[in-house]
């Protein structure tokens, strides 16, 4: 059963494993938009394909969209979260880059968005576990790892 509510256009940036569940997973309640260096065929997402190498040369496709989700490599995250903000839209990652995502507080809140960093497994969903574990079972130890495939 689909909820009844405004559907937002969301634009993935990253055709990728994460970024192909994301749009399958929006698809239905949203319109949804794939932007990868490869054509993305999914039933009913569009796809535009582009070099997302320089992630700041997006700020004017960004202007289209509500939300933009991030599923690029961790060496583009940084650079698309101010291409988002310079676009005034909110802003979902799930890469973990090295730059600290506080730097465009200011500039986010000056445009009125929000940026949610390291939204993937880890960190991300380990963060969350972790959080729990604390919370609920007050370990005086918690150690994550996480493989990659």
């Amino acid at each position: 059963m689909r909820l009844e509510r405004p559907m937002a256009r969301i634009i993935i940036l990253g055709g990728g494993r994460q970024g192909r569940i994301i749009a399958n997973d929006l698809t239905g309640d949203h319109d949804v938009t794939v932007t990868d260096v490869a054509t993305v065929n999914l039933p009913g997402v569009r796809s535009i394909q582009r070099d997302l190498s320089r992630p700041l040369e997006l700020v004017g496709t960004l202007h289209e969209y509500d939300v933009v989700v991030g599923a690029l490599p961790g060496r583009l995250g940084f650079a698309a979260a101010q291409a988002a903000v310079k676009a005034k839209r909110h802003y979902v990652d799930l890469s973990y880059y090295i730059e600290d995502a506080a730097q465009l507080h200011g500039a986010a809140l000056a445009a009125g968005v929000a940026i949610m960093p390291d939204c993937g497994l880890a960190p991300g969903l380990s963060n969350l576990i972790a959080g729990r574990a604390l919370a609920t079972r007050r370990p005086k130890e918690i150690n994550i790892q996480v493989g990659g495939f």
